[in-house]
């Protein structure tokens, strides 16, 4: 029993301390990533083929998904008002190779961008097809409460009219904001800078 005891109080003070625990953020990523209003993700590179796909041919070449996870894991740190530059070291690249993989980060960037506004027309259809559903029900609801012998088909659709009702909120408002939230970050990807050094 006291070994029991003297284990609780130890993961009590072991819990207190992560509590109070703290990180300084803000501090870290303007220290690690921010230099003169921009944010720099530097990448070291020895071979083309760890920017471009294995799989990819020539003239219709694709990113490695490898190199576009670092880039979006160092990017997720990096809040959305700074503008992105991508030091690429290393490998020494030709001028034609230069412009092949900016040209390649920008495609795969700007295509999740496009994914993201397509995701936000998608929703905005959605939560306006929500919003009339609901306002058909409220109408009906309404011309079948003036019937006292059909009490159970107000029931459903007063049912059916908050359902409908709830569902535009959600998507309308809290998904939407949360796709914007999303659109911006693609948008600060989409705008990166590529340098070579």
């Amino acid at each position: 029993m006291r070994i029991s005891i003297k284990k609780q109080l130890r993961r009590k003070r072991s819990i207190k301390k992560f509590q109070k625990f703290d990180f300084d953020f803000a501090k870290y990523v303007k220290d690690f990533f921010v230099e003169d209003g921009k944010a720099y993700i530097s990448v070291k590179i020895d071979s083309l083929d760890e920017i471009i796909s294995d799989y990819s041919i020539k003239d219709y070449e694709w990113i490695n998904s490898e190199f576009a996870a670092y880039v979006e894991e160092n990017a997720y740190y990096i809040p959305v008002y700074y503008p992105i530059v991508l030091d690429i070291y290393g490998f020494s690249f030709t001028e034609e190779e230069q412009e092949m993989i900016r040209k390649i980060i920008k495609d795969y960037y700007g295509l999740k961008l496009g994914d993201k506004v397509i995701d936000l027309k998608n929703n905005m259809r959605k939560a306006f097809t929500l919003l009339c559903f609901g306002l058909i029900t409220i109408v009906i609801t309404i011309f079948l409460s003036s019937f006292s012998k059909i009490s159970m088909l107000f029931e459903v659709m007063a049912v059916i009219m908050w359902f409908a009702l709830w569902e535009f909120i959600e998507y309308g408002w809290l998904e939407r904001k949360e796709l914007k939230k999303q659109k911006i970050e693609a948008g600060q990807l989409a705008s990166i800078t590529v340098k070579f050094n």
